[in-house]
This record gives C-alpha cells, structure tokens and sequence, in this order.
C-alpha cells in the first residue's frame, strides 16, 4: 500500500540530464508496454528541458512520472490536436503520466498529481491546468477534483479518443491529501530536500514545507 510506505517516498523534480533521461526511460517503457505508443524523442526532450519533470520514487525505484508545461506553448502538446479546448484560466498542461504496472499503479499516480500540484503552487506562478487523457485516466484527474470539459480529441497513434479536463492545483493538492489519507506534514516531508537517485541534488524544497504547514 502507498499509505504504508509513505517514509520512503519522494517527489523530485528532474532537472539534470540523468534524471531527465531517467524520467524519459520510465515513460518510453510504460506507454509503449501498454499501448504500443511511440514519441518523437527528440520533441520530447524539448519538452522535458522547457518543463516540470517529476519523479515519485520509492528510494531509487521509479514509480511514476509527469511533466508539467506552461500553457498555452509552442511545445504544447494539446495545441497539435484539433478541438476547441478553451478552458478559461488553464495556464499550464499536465501530460505524460505514466506510472508502474502494479496494484499501486492508480495510488502511486495520485500521489504524484498530489505531490506535483502541491510543488507547483510552491515555486511556480502557475494556478490551473489542462490535460489531454485516455478515458481509463479520467477518474484518476477527478479524484483531485478535476472538471471534464465534455470534449474529445484524436491523438495520432491512438486507436481511443480523449478526454480534456481541467482543474486547479489548490485542489489537486487538498483533495489528494484527503484521497490518500495523508497528513500535510507527511506530504511536506515527501518534498523535503534529499539527494536525487543518481546522485544530483534537486531544487531545494523548503518553501513547499512551509506553504503546507
């Protein structure tokens, strides 16, 4: 259970190169292992270099990862797809959510959308997302209080059509902690500063601990 491991859980943002690549590695595996589905890597890179990589991690396991972009971008992947998806104040995109294959797959992605919106809030500008998702994700964003904009898009490469949904990070971050039964200084210490898994100091975390105590 994620609830019973939460003193060895963490979330770094993946800033240096082998932490990007780290993160890039996960993804590859998880979405070509499920569905077949390829990226253009190099675009990728460039998104991961202009972003918010995370990484939730179990010591130096992997167990999921998400990028965050600012939105609207020239990188957004969302502004590729045909739709109209305004969303009112989205001004950021989550996307890339991938995470490990096990029971604790759907926990393990809830705890990183709560960890990432709580970072979010905590050293970035940014207030309210837009995220472009498979139908089986739809619940994970509206356990966090996500909105369904009751529209779809075509994704090249993908056989199902998805979702776009829109929310805040102010309630991703409360109404995850709730979901997980986590208290707000069990989260601040999952952000605490620590080593990366590969040895690279991540950005220093303590405004998050106090903007949650």
């Amino acid at each position: 259970m994620i609830r019973d491991g939460v003193g060895r859980l963490r979330l770094i943002r993946a800033e240096a190169g082998p932490e990007r690549r780290l993160a890039a590695a996960f993804r590859r595996s998880v979405f070509f292992g499920r569905r077949q589905v390829l990226f253009d890597e190099v675009e990728e890179a460039r998104r991961d270099r202009y972003g918010y990589v995370f990484l939730l991690l179990d010591g130096r396991a992997v167990l999921a990862t998400a990028r965050v972009l600012p939105y609207p971008s020239a990188l957004s992947p969302i502004r590729e797809l045909d739709g109209d998806f305004a969303s009112g104040s989205a001004d950021s995109e989550v996307g890339r959510i991938a995470a490990i294959r096990t029971p604790i797959g759907f926990r393990a992605s809830l705890l990183l959308l709560t960890l990432g919106a709580l970072w979010m809030r905590a050293h970035t500008r940014h207030e309210r997302y837009l995220a472009h998702c498979h139908p089986k994700l739809l619940e994970l964003y509206r356990q966090v209080g996500a909105r369904d904009l009751n529209v779809t898009c075509v994704v090249p490469g993908r056989l199902e059509a998805h979702a776009v949904v829109t929310g805040s990070y102010d309630d991703a971050g409360r109404r995850g902690l709730q979901r997980l039964g986590i208290e707000q200084t069990e989260a601040a210490e999952m952000l605490a500063c620590s080593s990366s898994p590969l040895g690279v100091e991540p950005r220093p975390c303590a405004e998050s601990a106090s903007r949650m105590t």
